[in-house]
């Protein structure tokens, strides 16, 4: 699993600062009480890790120059797996996928807020999953609460990265998502410091100028 590794490195090694990327992964949709819909992954999640159960969230944390991937998934369950198929458990994602570090998913709230600790700027994609929005900015809130005396953390939208041809991702630049900044239309959220997502034709000028360079 290799090469979502090095999807991951070429992630953060174009986001500056001390900084940490949360990425949700589809959810498991029901169609009656007792059957499911086809599991589909999100393709973001799965482009950076390979992974390919529902109610996953991948985290990869970037601090003074060492970069760390984290994943929360559904925890082995031998009744489970017997109607639902085989999960690989945190330990198979550390294992399997290349992950740093990995825990259940229902430890996230509490685990999330602790690993965020140093870091500058949240990015996730906005609106991606019912109330995943929420959940963010409740971890980011309570991580600041630890440290009142650092700079409050940002969040950031990343939905740019699905717009994206993530073949190039390696050889995009930094100041891609920092020219948000420079946007008449940019906006920021009325309770957070939110930063709001490059238009789709800024990302078309932007590989139309370097399009012969990447």
């Amino acid at each position: 699993m290799k090469i979502y590794e090095e999807r991951r490195l070429k992630l953060t090694e174009n986001l500056s600062g001390d900084i940490a990327v949360i990425i949700p992964g589809s959810v498991l949709a029901n169609r009656s009480n007792d059957t499911a819909y086809p599991f589909r992954q999100d393709s973001n999640f799965y482009y950076l890790s390979g992974f390919n159960e529902p109610d996953s969230t991948l985290m990869i944390i970037s601090k003074s120059g060492k970069t760390n991937s984290i994943g929360f998934v559904p925890k082995k369950d031998k009744l489970k797996e017997i109607w639902d198929g085989f999960r690989y458990g945190p330990d198979g994602m550390k294992s399997d996928f290349g992950f740093n570090d990995a825990f259940n998913n229902d430890e996230i709230d509490e685990l999330l807020p602790d690993l965020l600790d140093g870091v500058s700027c949240v990015y996730y994609p906005f609106g991606k999953v019912d109330g995943f929005d929420q959940k963010v900015i409740k971890w980011t809130k309570k991580a600041n609460s630890k440290d009142r005396h650092s700079k409050k953390m940002e969040i950031a939208d990343i939905s740019f990265f699905g717009a994206c041809k993530r073949e190039k991702l390696a050889q995009m630049p930094s100041y891609c998502l920092a020219a948000q900044n420079d946007l008449k239309s940019a906006t920021h959220h009325p309770l957070s410091t939110i930063q709001y997502p490059l238009s789709v034709i800024h990302l078309l000028q932007y590989f139309l100028l370097h399009q012969r360079n990447v």
